[in-house]
Parts: C-alpha cells; structure tokens; sequence
C-alpha cells in the first residue's frame, strides 16, 4: 500500500521515502517489456529526487528514522512510528558500506546493512526515556520471492541507478514462496519487543497475521476500536504478554495472488467465470497443533 502526498498520507503526519514498491521503474515485473517512470524519493509531498539513489537509500531511511525518535522522546511524546525497508526486496541493493560484506551475495549483504540499520534504531529506543513503554515488531509482509527475476535474465542491472541481481531469498524448510498459499508464502518471521511486558526469550505458535497488528495495539493502548469498522484482524495482547499459548483457531487474510491462480475471484463482468482482474480471494489458515 502506497503512500502518496495528500489523501494518501493515510493520516501519517510526516513520511520520507518511495511512493511504491522500488522494483517499478525497471522492465517488469508484469509484463517484461513495459518500463515504468523513474521511481521519486518524496518528502511529504515534495519529490526530492527521480530515480531515487539506491546507494544510500537505507541509510537515509536509518537516519530519518533516528532524528523522529530522538526529538519524540526528547519531548516525552508518544509516537509512533512505520519504518519499512526496500531491503531486501528485488531488485536488490545496498551502500557502500556493505557491499560484498557476506557469503549470500548481494542479498545477504541487503539482509545486513537492513540488520544494522534496526540495530542502529534499537539503540536509540533503548537509551532513551520512554523504552520501558515503547513496544517493536518486527516482521514481513509475505515469504520469500522465488521466482524474483519474473522472466527477466538475472542479475539484472539498471545502469542508472545500479540496482542489480533479483535473488528473492529462501523459505528454508517451507513449500513455495510470495504470491502463494503454501506456507514459504504467507509463514514470515515476527518479533515483539516490550521490556518488563512481553516476556524475553519467549516463543509463541499462536496463530497470527499482520491484520492483527491494529487491534492488538489499540488494546494495549488503551484506546477503543473505530466504531462502525469491520475489522478482519484480532486482539492478539493476550498471547505477546504470554497469558494464554494461543489466541485463534483460524485466520483469514485477503490474498490477490491467490485469487486467480488457484480459487475462485470476483468478476465484474458476472459471466460465472473466474477472472484475473481486481481479483481477490480470502485465505485461511488454520492452527495445527501436535
């Protein structure tokens, strides 16, 4: 979901960063041939730079980062804050400072500099006032990228910006990847971190997604759900405090990759037949216990 100047802003009060996906602007992914504008580096509503310089993108991100929670907590103002990496998402990149750093290649390099920049954030959260009160997660919005080069003749490299190789990364033991609905697909790490409140060391298997993240956070918060909103997601605040092992039996999610490859999808043409566009489907997933 993009989030574009004005209405787009989705009631965020600052943003710094790409208005979608960076992997636009490249031939491809859908279809091959077709190249898309430069993709614009945007603060608020004005575009600082088109294309983007992926040289020094994740540390700009690091740093704008930085500078918003160090004056939140140097006011003693609640704050909250959506910090979400292009890394390491195809086509991949990383500054200087961290290339040719690890033995995955260029994505375990993307996968590193990102793991530093978190470091970076963590610290600050930590020394500062407000840390026994400022909770973190961390997670994905989807598995690994397998089939990232979409067609494409990997490594493919964009002579303007330097942005190459499309290695979408491993799901380790897990069937298939994104746009699935095996496990390697929807199955993505997550981390909670609340000093004093969510328990240290702790592992869950509770069934959850990133649809529960609203309510779980309104709840502890305090403050009460929109009134008159549906809401696909759970109140999960009970399983990252670890009083109770597990929250939900099941969990639907929207999934529009899903749609069209192996269900039934909206069709507004209502001929009965299955259609790939504005397709959509919902998954779900069910807790398996042993």
């Amino acid at each position: 979901m993009g989030c574009l100047p004005g209405d787009g802003r989705r009631g965020f009060d600052y943003f710094f960063g790409l208005p979608y996906s960076h992997e636009e602007g490249y031939p491809g992914p859908f279809p091959e041939g077709l190249v898309w504008p430069p993709v614009p580096l945007y603060e608020n509503a004005t575009i600082l730079e088109q294309p983007f310089n992926a040289s020094d993108l994740t540390p700009r991100y690091t740093s704008t980062a930085l500078a918003f929670v160090d004056a939140a907590q140097a006011r003693g103002e609640p704050y909250f804050l959506h910090l979400a990496y292009e890394a390491p998402h195809v086509p991949l990149f990383t500054s200087p400072a961290f290339a040719n750093v690890s033995r995955r290649g260029l994505y375990g390099d993307a996968v590193q500099e990102m793991d530093s920049s978190v470091g970076e954030l963590m610290a600050a959260i930590r020394s500062g006032p407000s840390a026994t009160n400022t909770v973190v997660v961390f997670t994905s919005d989807n598995g690994a990228w397998l089939n990232a080069n979409s067609g494409l003749s990997a490594p493919y490299v964009n002579a303007r910006s330097g942005i190459g190789a499309c290695d979408g990364g491993s799901n380790g033991p897990f069937y298939e990847g994104k746009g699935s609905t095996w496990e390697g697909g929807l199955r993505v790490p997550a981390l909670v971190w609340w000093p004093g409140r969510v328990p240290a060391g702790a592992t869950s298997f509770a069934l959850a997604s990133g649809l529960d993240l609203l309510p779980t956070l309104l709840a502890l918060a305090n403050v009460p759900l929109p009134p008159n909103v549906p809401l696909d997601g759970h109140d999960l605040s009970g399983v990252w405090l670890g009083a109770s092992a597990a929250a939900l039996e099941d969990s639907s999610m929207p999934h529009s990759a899903a749609a069209a490859a192996f269900g039934w999808s909206r069709d507004d043409d209502d001929d009965d037949e299955p259609s790939a566009t504005n397709a959509w489907t919902r998954v779900t997933c069910r807790a398996v216990t042993a």
